[in-house]
């Protein structure tokens, strides 16, 4: 079999420490350099598949998670059971005759060039992570050479997934940084759904209507509360793509509601790593102060009802309501959603509600715009 150095892998690891977000691409590099096809992260817990691959490993690690292969994975079976950092080759682990006659074998792993198997498991602030490597059949197992160059390069790979989770945290905590110089009111939810940092001006709105308990976002709203928890479980299960809706806790004392605003924690291409989640925006619509009807149809050449809507929208009210305060058909108020949209650059309320806490303005109402012409 040919030989590997390790000289030339190292250098691809020690190169990606500052970049993270080239990790995956680092990995699929490193696999060339020393005789595998494939080389990746899984997480442990294979009930919730994460991975950290390139495309092209990713093409077979969705083949797997997509073909139920994980009740009959001998490598999942084995794996998990050897102690954290200790080299594992599935070909030692399990009888040749065991392996090649599996389904999963001849179905999926010799397909996909993922035929030998070698991998350590590794720690990163309580969750453990599996480093997958494979190659295909013509390649053979991995002998004495291969155990001790991947004896040598594990030491690297672990420190530079540490950095990796150690960079993307320094992003993400220099944005909520960032917030608090400006006085913004956020708060980060870790990967267990748990407020993980939060700004002075958050602090100060907490208490009966939204609160931190047990580490929790708790609102006294009933209906807001199960929203809170479901944005917390999506937090846990990494499902910051799409996030729910904005959530608003209405006041049961008759003040404006507080906007709750998530938004995903990125940062870097890692967002698989434990962490940030999902950054929490919240505003005071009570104490919000928005620009008035008429300073919108300047700053945004908004027509004079479309300038109405946006303020009314600014002031936290649905578009339902908004057509009911404009004696309009609710159509009629979506028309002019879409020209508000267009006109402000947003892409949904919770944008337009963004920028106008940012303008100038005072706290009155809109006048009254009756009915539309």
């Amino acid at each position: 079999m040919q030989s590997f150095s390790i000289t030339r892998a190292t250098e691809l690891l020690e190169s990606s420490l500052f970049t993270p977000d080239d990790l995956p691409h680092t990995l699929e590099a490193v696999a060339r350099e020393i005789g595998f096809d494939h080389f990746c992260l899984l997480h442990s817990e294979l009930d919730n598949l994460t991975f950290i691959a390139s495309e092209h490993s990713l093409e077979a690690l969705n083949a797997y998670a997509h073909g139920g292969w994980r009740e009959v994975d001998y490598r999942a079976a084995n794996v998990n059971h050897t102690p954290d950092g200790r080299l594992f080759l599935d070909h030692l682990a399990v009888p040749d005759e065991s392996r090649t006659r599996s389904a999963i074998y001849n179905e999926l792993y010799a397909p996909k060039r993922m035929a030998y198997f070698a991998g350590w498991r590794f720690a990163v602030d309580g969750d453990t992570w599996i480093y997958s490597l494979a190659r295909a059949e013509d390649k053979g197992p991995a002998g004495h050479a291969d155990v001790a160059l991947l004896t040598g390069l594990a030491p690297f790979a672990n420190r530079t997934l540490l950095m990796a989770r150690h960079m993307r945290e320094v992003r993400v905590r220099g944005m909520l940084d960032g917030l608090a110089s400006a006085n913004f009111a956020a708060l980060i939810l870790d990967n267990d759904g748990k407020a993980q940092a939060v700004t002075p001006s958050a602090d100060s709105m907490l208490g009966s209507e939204i609160d931190i308990r047990s580490g929790s976002l708790w609102a006294s709203n009933s209906r807001a509360n199960e929203a809170l928890d479901q944005l917390a479980s999506r937090a846990r299960r990494g499902l910051i793509e799409g996030l729910a809706q904005d959530i608003v806790i209405r006041r049961a004392d008759g003040r404006k509601p507080i906007l709750v605003q998530p938004i995903p924690a990125r940062g870097v291409a890692l967002d698989a790593l434990p962490g940030a989640r999902i950054l929490v925006m919240l505003t005071d619509l009570e104490a919000n102060t928005t620009a008035t009807a008429a300073e919108l149809e300047r700053l945004f050449d908004l027509s004079p009802a479309e300038s109405h809507v946006a303020a009314l929208l600014g002031q936290g009210h649905d578009p339902s309501e908004i057509a009911r305060r404009r004696n309009v058909a609710v159509d009629t108020g979506r028309g002019q959603l879409k020209s508000i949209f267009r006109k402000l650059g947003a892409g949904r309320q919770s944008d337009v509600v963004s920028l106008l806490a940012r303008l100038p303005g005072s706290r009155r109402k809109p006048d009254d715009p009756g009915t539309e012409p």
